[in-house]
């Protein structure tokens, strides 16, 4: 596929569709020609966001069980799955797609480089993905029912609060089971919780591929569907059940370039806290957290 195939009337609709999430809507998944529309433009926006997330977690020094199976959850176009294969190659990796769309896992299955699981047994990956907003209470705990049997879980949503607010509250279910380890610098209660923290949430800013800023069909895209391609705003959850080394904090959000100094408001294990780099002081790290970037740990 080609940005000349690119069904610009059909994206919109989609774009629509994402907008307004509804857990009793109708499946979008209704032909080969909308999984293949959306995994040449939304699917690759998302891609970008698990390359994010996933070398955050290899930097964190995380890594799969030998002969890990990958449970997909939502799976869609698989969008989740190939990243996570990329980044994790194994000879003994099985695939195990599930969405309510049976085209959807159709698709998805054919086009991930793996053999399919028998079953889900032994130790395996979940990956869920852009499906919070979208969930029924009784989608949602059957999810976090399979979660709590996960080695590991990595949870991608878009950067929005109400996303956080339910990565918050799937964090906080699941800790009887898995220890977090990114975006959490710590596994203890979620320091968001505090009612003085209720209009903060945790994301962070994913950068987009190169091409998208010299490529003329990105520019087409970004232009027709209104949408900002310099930012990749996400809010995630991963959690393992083998423990990591914590780490001091993390930054959420954005940091503040000031004269100067940089502001920030920083995840640490005794909570939530608005703090301040002066440069003068501490050069390297003010340097470091005023060029921005995904994975600003303290």
């Amino acid at each position: 596929m080609t940005w000349e195939d690119v069904d610009w009337e059909l994206l919109a609709r989609l774009r629509d569709r994402f907008l307004s999430p509804q857990s009793s809507g109708p499946d979008y998944w209704t032909s080969e020609r909308v999984l293949e529309q959306y995994d040449f433009t939304f699917g690759q926006r998302i891609a970008w966001k698990w390359d994010a997330v996933l070398e955050d977690a290899a930097e964190r020094g995380w890594r799969p069980p030998e002969a890990y199976a990958v449970v997909d959850w939502g799976c869609g176009t698989g969008v989740a799955s190939r990243r996570f294969i990329a980044r994790f190659p194994s000879p003994g990796a099985r695939s195990w797609p599930l969405d309510r769309s049976r085209l959807a896992q159709a698709w998805t299955a054919a086009h991930i480089p793996i053999p399919p699981a028998e079953s889900i047994a032994g130790p395996f990956c979940l990956l869920v993905s852009h499906v919070a907003l979208e969930l029924s209470n009784a989608d949602r705990g059957r999810l976090l029912e399979l979660a709590e049997r996960a080695h590991t879980i990595f949870w991608v949503e878009p950067g929005t609060p109400e996303a956080g607010r339910l990565l918050v509250q799937a964090r906080e279910r699941l800790r009887k089971h898995l220890v977090p380890f990114a975006p959490c610098p710590h596994s203890s209660a979620c320091g968001l919780l505090a009612p003085e923290r209720a209009s903060d949430w945790c994301h962070h800013f994913a950068a987009p591929a190169p091409e998208t800023f010299t490529s003329a069909g990105w520019s087409v895209f970004s232009r027709r569907l209104g949408i900002d391609l310099r930012a990749l705003p996400v809010s995630y959850l991963a959690m393992t059940r083998d423990p990591l080394p914590p780490h001091a904090g993390r930054v959420l959000g954005r940091p503040r370039a000031l004269k100067g100094r940089v502001e920030f408001l920083a995840c640490r294990e005794g909570g939530i806290t608005d703090e301040r780099v002066i440069r003068s002081r501490d050069r390297e790290l003010h340097d470091r957290l005023a060029s921005g970037g995904f994975s600003l740990w303290l």
